[in-house]
């Protein structure tokens, strides 16, 4: 396999030498903390084993990324000062060590993890009083911790941080681009539950029995809550169309997903939206609509025959 330099592996702090395997995907061999003696690295294994190497790569999750999970240039000053002062001794005892790795990575410009960004909002909410407590040039411990998520030693600025933080999270909650599935998880179709068993509102497919009991508890609170409600006819759901968007949200995850997640979480997560697109009349996201198809006919962005 051929090998290649990379600057976002996640087992590396800098620049790191890596192989490509079969499925597509990058396995760190080396780890360097300068990008020359990553090349240096690469080039001597590539004529060793008589390939060709591949230069600088991306890592498949953030090849496939809409939002750009790195830190902008005051988050990545506000964490190399954290830094700093967490090597002077400056940051207490009750620091978690993940954070400071954290850090490291937003000074060096690499991507961090959703988790971490969906995080650091509610982290200022809680700490920033943390800041009053700040006299001139004191240096605390709470400031260096701010100083380490990025929030700068002001609440000014830490509210900055706070907001950029929410943006990448509404951004994670509404991309349409998403990371592909490995290759051993891109199925279209098997023996069980060929291509195409999910079209029509009956979804004659098979699930586990796990799965549809999870469905049918599904279809049947929905449909009670509209009974309740007096809702609309079109407001209901069969439990076929249930089968058929699973098994639609199963099958797009082959295509594209929010990493870290399942297959059965993408595909339930899908029912979860089309039961919300079924009562609301309308998707929370609007660029939902390749189930339109499975709504009551009645149903106001019922889209079939």
């Amino acid at each position: 396999m051929p090998y290649g330099i990379s600057d976002d592996q996640t087992d590396c702090r800098g620049w790191a030498t890596v192989k490509q395997e079969s499925d597509g995907e990058y396995t760190t061999i080396g780890c360097h903390e300068t990008k020359q003696d990553a090349i240096d690295q690469m080039v001597a294994v590539s004529i060793a084993e008589e390939v060709e190497p591949l230069g600088e790569v991306r890592s498949v999750e953030v090849e496939h990324r809409a939002v750009n999970l790195k830190a902008p240039a005051f988050m990545r000053m506000s964490a190399k000062r954290g830094l700093s002062l967490h090597e002077q001794g400056l940051s207490g005892s009750g620091l978690m060590p993940a954070t400071v790795a954290d850090a490291r990575r937003m000074a060096e410009g690499q991507p961090l993890s959703e988790n971490k960004w969906r995080k650091i909002s509610p982290w200022i909410a809680r700490h920033i009083v943390d800041l009053d407590a700040v006299k001139g040039d004191e240096i605390t411990a709470g400031l260096v911790a701010m100083l380490l998520w990025g929030g700068g030693s002001s609440k000014a600025s830490a509210r900055r941080t706070q907001e950029y933080a929410e943006r990448i999270v509404a951004r994670l909650d509404t991309e349409e681009e998403r990371a592909p599935a490995p290759k051993k998880d891109q199925i279209v179709g098997s023996e069980k539950n060929p291509e195409g068993s999910a079209e029509g509102k009956e979804g004659k497919i098979e699930l586990s029995d796990a799965t549809e009991t999870a469905l049918k508890n599904k279809a049947d609170e929905h449909n009670a809550e509209m009974n309740e409600k007096d809702r609309p006819v079109w407001t209901k759901v069969r439990m076929g169309s249930l089968r058929s968007v699973y098994r639609r949200g199963a099958g797009a995850f082959s295509v594209s997903h929010r990493p870290g997640m399942t297959r059965g979480q993408w595909a339930m997560a899908r029912v979860n939206a089309f039961l919300y697109l079924s009562s609301n009349g309308k998707p929370k996201n609007t660029n939902y609509v390749q189930d339109n198809d499975l709504l009551h006919s009645e149903h106001p962005r019922y889209s079939g025959d």
